[in-house]
């Protein structure tokens, strides 16, 4: 029975994945929750990591196989902390590897502009106070970690599971694929687990999709939110006045006002810190991919 494992990568449709592909009975078994991968896989410091009560924990349960249906272990978590510059990524990898010995895994990915932008989507939404171009350009004091682009050459991730599992069971699936051909992006993942043709297969292509990054122009107003209201970047919240952090981020998520010119910026703020430093990165990557990465506008060295 094959195993698949998707450690993201972030902001790359996991969730949809997760909520609807993977959640999918007819042809997957998700093995665990997001907390539970966190408890059995990531959370625990390296001096503590049990790999064989974590590789026997894994194998219960993956008891009872039902005939013709893929377990999954599906989270971005598996990918690090992308807001802290995915430092336990090789080590989470390494963790895999020590507890399933044999598996298929999948990379889900997103060109690197679009990606960044959507990960500070993420940080503001999360609690994060700072305009895009301090975001990209933050350099924290020694001991401490911020979002690092380098993250973004998704190749380092793909040759690490390689190296564990074999360069032919790791497949690499863009998201922009998923947005403009969802039946090829499906099929290309059905094929590498070994999912024959179905009726499902076909609803899952009709499944609507969904998007809950808040609007760049609601980012100031999220950020000034993100001051007064508890989050998990400040997870203690001006008390007496929360509700109207409350207020503001209700507002935030639907002020749309000045869109065009948010994007812009933030555009104007990703060309200068990310442009021309993906192109060899994208090269390698293209190996572990089915569909041509530069028609789908990734930088790419010949």
């Amino acid at each position: 029975m094959t195993l698949l494992l998707h450690p993201g990568f972030h902001k790359t449709a996991t969730s949809w994945l997760q909520s609807t592909v993977f959640a999918e009975k007819r042809l997957f078994r998700s093995l665990m929750t997001h907390e539970e991968i966190d408890d059995l896989l990531v959370r625990p410091h390296d001096f503590w990591f049990d790999a064989e009560q974590a590789s026997a924990d894994i194998s219960a349960l993956r008891s009872d196989p039902k005939p013709g249906v893929v377990d999954v272990i599906s989270s971005e978590i598996l990918s690090g902390n992308i807001l802290l510059g995915s430092r336990d990524s090789a080590q989470l990898a390494k963790r895999l590897a020590a507890t399933c010995d044999e598996a298929k895994v999948l990379l889900t990915v997103r060109a690197q502009k679009p990606m960044a932008r959507s990960i500070y989507q993420q940080y503001v939404k999360r609690g994060g106070r700072l305009g895009i171009e301090e975001f990209l350009r933050f350099a924290p004091e020694p001991g401490y970690f911020w979002f690092d682009p380098a993250t973004l050459e998704f190749h380092k991730v793909a040759e690490a599971y390689a190296a564990y599992f074999g360069r032919e069971n790791v497949m690499v699936l863009p998201q922009e694929l998923l947005v403009s051909n969802r039946p090829q992006y499906l099929r290309l993942m059905f094929d590498f687990v070994g999912l024959e043709e179905s009726v499902a297969e076909h609803e899952l292509a009709k499944a609507p999709a969904s998007s809950i990054s808040p609007p760049l122009s609601g980012a100031p107003l999220l950020r000034i939110a993100n001051s007064i209201g508890q989050s998990p970047f400040n997870p203690r919240s001006r008390s007496r006045i929360a509700p109207l952090g409350k207020l503001i981020e209700r507002v935030g998520y639907r002020w749309t006002l000045g869109e065009a010119k948010a994007k812009q910026r933030a555009d104007a703020a990703l060309d200068a810190e990310l442009s021309n430093r993906f192109g060899k990165s994208n090269a390698i990557l293209q190996r572990f991919c089915p569909v041509d990465l530069k028609k789908l506008r990734y930088e790419m060295d010949d």
